[in-house]
């Protein structure tokens, strides 16, 4: 395993796959989860007020009706509020349990809608897997994994080394996905003349 590398020690490839667990489902969990977007299509039926979410969503960053147009994400308390009858073009959607969206009003027909969404790391479970961050962002993987790993070794310089490498690595690709946003590389300002 890559981790190995960095340990300089055999043997713990059961704290090593301990470790990168532990990583993956602190990734999962936290707001760390910057680079993940993605994007899947589901239709909806007619009649049907709730569809199906991908396995690996895990927050929404928007939602388009094709040929129709944005679509709100609102609570359920306010999706229930509104009282909606009868079925039409939904414009409201809120986050129902069992991975589920539910649309307002109910579909009055099958509706292409585009879901972008931040996605959840899928764990590795052999040591041939990959996922989209360990492809993407390798390094990050390491660091992630590594702090974990050092803990368990009970090496706090070496940890703090390498938890200030990951959170440096973060705070670059918070940077990028950033810029990528607006469409432009981000630019430091400076204070001109005196302070």
């Amino acid at each position: 395993m890559v981790a190995n590398g960095y340990l300089a020690r055999s043997g713990l490839d059961n704290q090593i796959a301990d470790a990168i667990a532990m990583f993956e489902a602190r990734y999962n969990g936290s707001e760390d989860n910057y680079f993940a977007e993605n994007a899947a299509t589901v239709t909806t039926a007619q009649g049907v007020d709730a569809i199906d979410l991908p396995a690996d969503f895990k927050e929404v960053v928007s939602l388009y009706l094709t040929g129709v147009g944005p679509v709100q994400l609102v609570s359920l308390q306010a999706l229930r509020d509104a009282g909606y009858c009868g079925q039409d073009t939904p414009y409201l959607a809120a986050l129902y349990p069992g991975n589920k969206l539910k649309l307002g009003p109910t579909p009055s027909g099958a509706f292409p809608l585009e879901v972008v969404y931040d996605a959840k790391v899928t764990p590795l479970t052999q040591p041939s897997d990959t996922n989209w961050l360990l492809t993407e962002y390798p390094f990050l993987y390491v660091y992630g994994s590594l702090m974990f790993m050092l803990s368990f070794l009970q090496d706090a310089d070496r940890r703090a080394e390498i938890e200030g490498n990951y959170q440096q690595f973060i705070a670059e690709l918070q940077g990028k996905k950033a810029a990528k946003k607006l469409g432009r590389t981000p630019q430091m300002r400076t204070r001109r003349g005196n302070p």
